[in-house]
């Protein structure tokens, strides 16, 4: 209710307020000089105790590409996450905040080349996964 109402007052968009959210979760009582291992075990816990929340925002397709169009600018603040974006990203698709299509969608259209060689090996296993799932259902069907 309270995100709710600031969005009201503060006269923003579903867009600010989804990635203001989820900014907020990532970076939430975070010691920013941690290595890459304790800064992604800090950032998941985060994840965990904030999922409900963040799956609220995220039920829309809209709402996930939200949160990722926010990454760049979540890096560009906060380089640490450069080393350890790809699992932070790959946690929120285990725990339901971000679904293989918005991802797949949002890396395809993504112009920032060190994001995208970070994420590259987990974007590739989700076209993986999604090639051999479309496989298995065609043979399925024969």
């Amino acid at each position: 209710l309270e995100i709710n109402s600031s969005k009201h007052a503060w006269n923003t968009t579903l867009c600010e307020v989804n990635q203001c959210v989820l900014e907020s979760v990532l970076t939430l009582n975070l010691d920013l000089d941690l290595s890459p291992g304790k800064l992604l075990a800090a950032v998941k816990v985060n994840l965990d105790k904030f999922r409900q929340l963040l799956i609220k925002y995220s039920q829309s397709k809209s709402g996930q590409d939200y949160y990722l169009s926010s990454v760049p600018e979540l890096i560009k603040r906060f380089p640490q996450f450069l080393d350890v974006i790809a699992k932070v990203l790959h946690h929120m698709y285990e725990v339901d905040i971000l679904g293989e299509d918005a991802i797949l969608k949002w890396a395809n259209k993504l112009q920032d080349g060190n994001i995208a060689k970070k994420v590259k090996s987990f974007v590739d296993w989700l076209e993986e996964a999604e090639s051999s799932d479309e496989d298995e259902s065609s043979d399925a069907e024969d």
